[in-house]
């Protein structure tokens, strides 16, 4: 029974409208261009991914979180034991985001490229 209920869901999703929710590739190596502390320029950021959740550690600073089909991306993480939320979009090469510490109101722009 459980497999035929897999057989139909496979054929019902051969039609051209239907598609697999797949995110963007950021698994790898990514470079800091652009950071509301200078010190952080050119620093270098491997990007974890399975599926996708995504996750990523520079010094004090930990992040997880999630990207989505449209590049969307949401992290949430400490940064020298000060929690941090980020949004933005992300693509194969580009990852932009908006990040601000949840006792502040500032926002830092952070990109990054390959």
């Amino acid at each position: 029974m459980i497999l035929k209920r897999a057989l139909i869901a496979i054929a019902a999703c051969l039609v051209p409208s239907c598609e697999f929710e797949r995110c963007p590739e950021l698994d790898g190596v990514w470079t800091m261009i652009q950071h509301c502390d200078e010190s952080y320029i050119g620093e270098r950021i491997t990007v974890h991914q399975s599926g996708c959740a995504v996750s990523m550690a520079i010094e004090s600073a930990n992040f997880a979180g999630d990207v989505a089909s449209d590049g969307d991306i949401e992290l949430q993480g400490t940064v020298a034991g000060r929690e941090m939320e980020c949004d933005g979009d992300a693509g194969e090469d580009l990852i932009s985001m908006r990040c601000r510490f949840l006792d502040s109101a500032d926002i830092c722009v952070v990109i990054f490229d390959r």
